[in-house]
């Protein structure tokens, strides 16, 4: 439901803002993916461990998370009504955005109160609560987004504003409903006292603050080097290969909410057999699926532009075809992340985070003469992340793949990327219809998958023989 929800706000915003405006949003979007882990301290992630690895102190990890993201935020507005003009030359290389400097400072700060909430209830594991909350989530801004485009068509800067800032109060509504019989309110004497009885949480998630602003920074990097070198149109095209990522790793984060309380709770204990075995089923998956899905997909960039964006943004459609064959090493990194978190206390995500991001900002700043470019260099950092993140997992979890494995996987895909490429040439000199040729292309994508099911991962696929046991296919 957040993939369709996310689907259908990106292409109302696309049809109603202008595309530099729509460039605008997308910059907002990136600057919030920065902002929200320096303001919550990476405690969603801590809380989503701790309350599962030690519930008894559930309550106290929640309200010393709540109380440090109010008073972080509480800095983080001041500090935008200060320098709003200054930020505003920053992030979007003018400085007369100064009122959306202010309503991102506002929206970071809601972001950061819901997603306390929402990791409260994934580290109990009360999945249909926390489900609940981010449909609610996330229904909102596609209303409120189309409500907006009705009552102010071509008001760029209204729509804009008034959508952040109606998202920014559910935000905090939504969060404040469902956890206010969690929270208790306290003197000041008596929440430093709580604060310093979970500093375990606090050790744990302050040590992966680095691996946020990293991780936020590479998905950034692209959009803030074409808002400055080109222009803010440039950076909405590079946006949408950003915010195509975002959409694919929608299909794994469900696996990976679920990993890290689960693999803290195996943590707990301490069979170092049951973690390989887990382990090795998720590896599994990562190489002899993943690189197949990628493939299939590259076909269809164009297609993905025009169904989410709208046709006006076509000229996007090559960065997103680079970024969406670099995908496979991001949605690795994804599903190792929940595994790393859950089962150590190091936080391995800074170093893989870390290579991601010099790898990006080095590669952006050296290379950013066009829009192609400048996704090569977002694809880049993808790959250098999800490379170190599956080496280090499988050498912390004690886990070898047998290398004819590995070649097998490689050579399918290859002769997948071969046989589709070829056919999407031929059908597009061959049928002139647009509907049809695509019709088309997902049907003869859907037979070669059945194929590539039936005759390897059923019969040679560790993920797929424990999917047929636990669903009995």
């Amino acid at each position: 439901m957040v993939l369709v929800l996310g689907i259908i706000l990106l292409r109302i915003m696309a049809e109603a803002l202008s595309k530099e405006y729509f460039g605008a949003f997308m910059v907002i979007r990136r600057a919030v993916g920065i902002g929200a882990p320096l303001i919550t301290l990476n405690l969603a992630v801590g809380l989503a461990r701790y309350v599962s690895y030690k519930r008894e102190n559930e309550r106290k990890y929640l309200n010393a998370s709540l109380y440090s993201v109010s008073l972080l935020s509480f800095l983080i507005i001041i500090v935008s009504i200060i320098f709003r003009n200054q930020l505003s030359l920053l992030l979007f290389n003018a400085p007369n955005y100064g009122l959306f400097i202010l309503l991102t400072a506002f929206f970071i700060f809601s972001y950061g109160m819901y997603t306390i909430s929402y990791s409260f209830f994934r580290g109990r594991q009360e999945m249909n609560r926390a489900n609940s909350m981010q449909a609610l989530y996330y229904l909102f801004p596609v209303m409120a987004g189309f409500l907006l485009w009705q009552l102010f068509e071509n008001q760029n800067s209204m729509i804009l504003s008034l959508y952040f800032f109606s998202f920014s109060l559910w935000g905090i509504i939504l969060g404040a409903i469902y956890v206010w019989q969690e929270v208790h309110f306290s003197r000041l004497s008596v929440v430093v006292r709580d604060v310093k009885s979970v500093k375990d949480l606090f050790f744990y998630s302050l040590s992966r603050i680095p691996s946020g602003f990293f991780l936020a920074l590479v998905f950034g990097i692209p959009v803030f080097v074409a808002s400055h070198k080109i222009s803010l149109i440039a950076a909405g095209y590079v946006g949408i290969a950003v915010a195509i990522i975002r959409l694919m790793e929608i299909f794994v984060t469900p696996f990976n909410l679920l990993f890290l309380p689960k693999f803290a709770e195996i943590k707990r204990i301490n069979d170092s057999t049951v973690i390989t075995d887990k382990v090795s089923i998720v590896i599994s998956f990562i190489f002899t699926a993943l690189p197949f899905f990628a493939v299939v997909s590259y076909g269809l960039a164009e297609y993905a532009v025009i169904i989410f964006f709208g046709s006006k943004y076509i000229p996007a459609a090559q960065g997103v075809s680079v970024v969406i064959l670099c995908s496979f090493f991001y949605i690795s990194y994804v599903l190792t992340r929940g595994i790393l978190d859950g089962l150590f206390s190091f936080p391995y995500v800074n170093i893989i985070c870390l290579a991601g991001f010099l790898t990006t900002v080095i590669s952006s700043f050296m290379f950013h003469n066009s829009v192609f470019m400048l996704t090569l260099d977002f694809g880049l950092g993808l790959f250098v992340m999800g490379v170190m993140a599956v080496s280090v997992l499988m050498k912390r979890a004690n886990i070898s793949v047998q290398p004819n494995e590995i070649l097998a996987s490689l050579i399918i895909a290859l002769l997948a990327f071969v046989c589709l490429l070829f056919l999407d040439k031929w059908l597009d000199f061959t049928i002139i219809n647009a509907y049809i040729t695509f019709g088309v292309k997902i049907l003869y994508r859907l037979i070669l998958s059945l194929a590539v099911f039936w005759f390897y991962w059923k019969p040679k696929s560790l993920w797929m023989r424990e999917l047929s046991y636990r669903t009995r296919i």
